[in-house]
């Protein structure tokens, strides 16, 4: 065996004994205790008074007039926030948690949900204008399509039938009691909710609950469609997917009363062009940047924020934001790198810190430096699922197939280690690429159910990617569809607080999202931080991959620092014609 496999090797299996090592000093050793501590405001407004208890236990204590607070927990530990009159919020404490700001929100009333409401829908199945046509399972990666006839004819609820079918990516909760009560939940990342329920759709009529009034025997087709857009169509409605059915005695309500129907559910959020197309980031250090900028050359430069950065005169944010200055400055591409290893080494016990620089590198095509930072985070993290993905990936990029196919199978051998854990979508598609892709040069041997059932069934026109480097980030994803209506991600915790909880205890931070075919016009992506609960910037990861799965594929790598609440950016400009 040549001396540089064997020493590859070598270096791979050195990497997963350090993992599943940590593992199991993880499992075995408490983390130590600190102290977490954050002001509590309401529409910045200091909030004396509120409640701050560890979860499951009588240990808690209250905020100040001043809204300050201070309590004592370990990593694991969630912090409950309570207020009468506000939404209680949940926080697990993680191991780089020591601050927390936390904005609250006032207790909505809710009406109770209408059961029934009317859409009225184009054609499913041979759908026109800018969402394209929905197709079938064969060729089209987000629709699951079965025809009536081969649908179980011995169930109570068309939901019991559809569970019989196993579709990926859902999840069934089925009532045997009482039917009205069953529900599919979407477990797919393009989803906009955390799983919310699906939407119905029978005969161009939409209900939020599942029709139990329908005769199974009686149903033409069925489509589950997860698209993010075929969604959009929908709104904010069938954010979680829309289940289409046609029946064979189709409704024959008068098309002026569909119309007048459809015009008070018809998805009517429409973009308003409030995105601005460049945003000015928030300098941390101004000085500093400006006395880089006025060395003669890059070399200079360089030697001049070295000394800065190795003597401690600045914090590491500050001495990421001036390392870019070095590269988009003076094109010194080397010193930048340089000055990134040395942060790495001297904030190689903050995985937040590590994940930044990584996305920086990753930016820049720097694929070995990239895979030494995350060969560094799945120690510090074993336990992270995000850990296994980003190293995979990191491999990917390299080309080192082989070693990104054995870190999936680490990640699965750690879910079934940790609990009954669904595999997130995002892992799926990347092992899916390999599987259908690089099947050979990834010496997959292993047993591998992929979902989807060709290499045809996976392809995209859009894969967008996004990734953050602190689960404490608070941001709005916008879609905006040729038709201009929105369609909106809301990774906050006012909003999402299940899946900002399940993101802090699973361990990751990143999510997918799909535009299966892209039609006549534009799509756009806006983008609205809102801020962090410490004093402190976050970074993002946005790639786009342009014709995922197919041989044309493209990727475009973004890194974006954001320190404080800033305007909406239009961080995309998606279409045909762009390609």
């Amino acid at each position: 065996m040549p001396f540089l496999l064997k020493a590859t090797l070598k270096r791979f299996a050195i990497v997963v004994f350090c993992v599943y090592s940590a593992i199991l000093f993880a499992q075995q050793t408490p983390s130590g205790k600190r102290e977490i501590s954050g002001t509590i405001t309401f529409e910045e407004t200091p909030l004396a008074g509120a409640t701050v208890m560890i979860a499951n236990t009588n240990k808690g204590t209250k905020s100040s007039a001043a809204g300050r607070y201070a309590i004592t927990a370990k990593p694991g530990d969630i912090l409950v926030y309570s207020h009468l009159g506000y939404k209680t919020l949940k926080i697990p404490v993680e191991d780089v948690t020591s601050v927390l700001n936390v904005k609250m929100v006032l207790q909505s009333e809710k009406l109770d949900e209408v059961h029934v409401e009317a859409t009225k829908n184009k054609d499913v199945e041979n759908r026109k204008g800018t969402f394209g046509l929905s197709k079938k399972v064969t060729d089209a990666p987000s629709t699951f399509y079965i025809k009536g006839e081969d649908l179980g004819k011995g169930y109570v609820s068309v939901v019991e039938a559809l569970a019989n079918e196993g579709i990926p990516g859902v999840i069934f909760q089925i009532d045997y009691d009482d039917p009205r009560r069953s529900r599919m939940k979407s477990r797919r990342t393009i989803s906009i909710n955390n799983s919310p329920d699906f939407l119905w759709d029978v005969d161009g009529v939409t209900y939020k609950d599942p029709p139990t009034f329908l005769d199974i025997t009686m149903i033409k087709d069925v489509r589950v469609i997860k698209s993010l857009s075929d969604l959009a169509l929908y709104g904010s409605a069938g954010a979680g997917g829309v289940v289409v059915i046609r029946t064979n005695n189709a409704t024959n309500m008068d098309e002026v009363k569909k119309k007048n129907i459809a015009a008070k559910y018809y998805n009517n959020t429409f973009y308003n062009n409030d995105a601005v197309t460049q945003v000015k980031e928030i300098a941390l250090n101004k000085t500093l940047l400006n006395e880089i900028k006025t060395q003669e050359n890059g070399l200079k430069a360089f030697n001049f924020l070295k000394k800065e950065v190795l003597s401690d005169k600045i914090n590491f944010h500050q001495a990421l934001e001036a390392s870019l200055v070095l590269k988009n400055h003076f094109k010194n591409y080397a010193g930048t790198v340089e000055i990134l290893q040395i942060l790495q080494q001297k904030n190689k016990d903050n995985p937040e810190y590590l994940k930044a620089i990584g996305y920086y590198l990753q930016e820049m095509g720097r694929k070995k430096e990239a895979i030494a930072i995350f060969e560094s985070l799945i120690k510090l993290r074993p336990t992270y699922l995000q850990s296994y993905r980003d190293l995979a990936n990191a491999y990917t990029e390299d080309k080192q197939y082989k070693k990104a196919w054995r870190m999936f199978i680490s990640y699965l051998n750690l879910k079934k280690n940790i609990g009954n854990l669904e595999i997130s979508n995002l892992i799926n598609s990347e092992m899916e690429w390999l599987y259908f892709l690089k099947k050979d040069q990834a010496d997959i041997k292993t047993k591998f159910l992929p979902k989807s059932t060709s290499v045809t069934d996976f392809q995209n026109d859009i894969r967008l990617v996004v990734e953050w480097n602190t689960s404490d980030a608070d941001f709005v994803l916008e879609f905006v569809n040729p038709d201009n209506r929105v369609f909106n991600f809301n990774h906050t915790l006012q909003d999402n607080q299940d899946l900002i909880l399940n993101e802090k205890l699973i361990g990751y931070s990143s999510s997918e999202f799909f535009i299966n075919t892209l039609k006549e016009g534009q799509w756009l992506v806006n983008f609205k931080y809102l801020g962090n609960k410490k004093p402190e910037p976050a970074y993002f990861k946005f790639t786009l991959y342009r014709n995922w799965g197919k041989p044309n594929q493209t990727k475009k790598v973004i890194v974006k620092k954001c320190y404080k609440e800033q305007d909406k950016i239009q961080l995309l400009k998606l279409g045909k014609q762009l390609f």
